[in-house]
């Protein structure tokens, strides 16, 4: 059975797209249209992926299909998306944030919260205000991952435009509200702020590493 993707992050996507395999991380989603096929059981299985350490594996769901088959075809398009692509004259600044650990010396002993997980070099506290945006700024972030494992970036409020991993430009930007960040590496983004004022967070969704420091407070004022 074909996955058929048609909104990530429960943002529409402007086109359909058909896979075997996804990788979905961490507090990521995925709207999928799946034609059944004949009649009988089916495995869904969360498949290997090296995130710089193993992922689970093994079985999530079985599907079954049964009864008379209905003729119904797939969309072959999809309406336009909900969000027009950040240009760069839209743009009113730019942001660098770093994700990065402290491990114990001796980690093979060590009990998990001896790990520090920080966002420029600083683990949460939630009386202080890290990034502070003005309403109506429109601006590129880079999230740097100095880890040799994977981060996965989440922002409230805002989705963002995804532009370009480890430095190269994606061929279409993704609208997303959690990406992936490769070990050792990066990605950029752009994001309009113009709907809501106030405080919210952002953190990486792998959610021991959010508790153990890697989150920071934002404001629109």
């Amino acid at each position: 059975h074909d996955l058929h993707a048609i909104a990530y992050d429960g943002i529409p996507a402007a086109q359909i797209d058909r896979a075997d395999t996804m990788v979905i991380a961490p507090g990521q989603r995925v709207d999928l249209l799946v034609q059944a096929g004949a009649a009988g059981a089916y495995a869904l299985h969360a498949a290997a992926n090296d995130q710089g350490y193993p992922s689970p594996t093994g079985p999530l769901a079985h599907v079954v299909v049964a009864g008379d088959p209905l003729s119904m075809n797939l969309p072959t398009a999809l309406p336009a998306p909900p969000h027009a692509p950040i240009a760069d004259a839209e743009l009113t600044g730019s942001r660098r944030l770093k994700l990065s650990t402290i491990e114990p010396e001796a980690p093979a002993s060590a009990s998990y919260p001896e790990f520090a997980f920080m966002v420029d070099d600083m683990l949460f506290d939630p009386n202080r205000v890290d990034q502070r945006l003005k309403l109506g700024a429109v601006e590129e972030w880079t999230i740097v991952n100095a880890d040799p494992s994977d981060h996965v970036f989440h922002i409230h409020t805002n989705p963002f435009q995804l532009t370009q991993i480890n430095g190269k430009p994606l061929p279409a930007p993704l609208w997303r509200d959690t990406a992936v960040v490769p070990r050792n590496g990066s990605i950029a983004f752009r994001s309009r702020f113009l709907d809501f004022t106030g405080k919210f967070v952002l953190h990486c969704h792998m959610l021991n590493h959010e508790t153990l420091g890697m989150m920071q407070v934002v404001e629109v004022e």
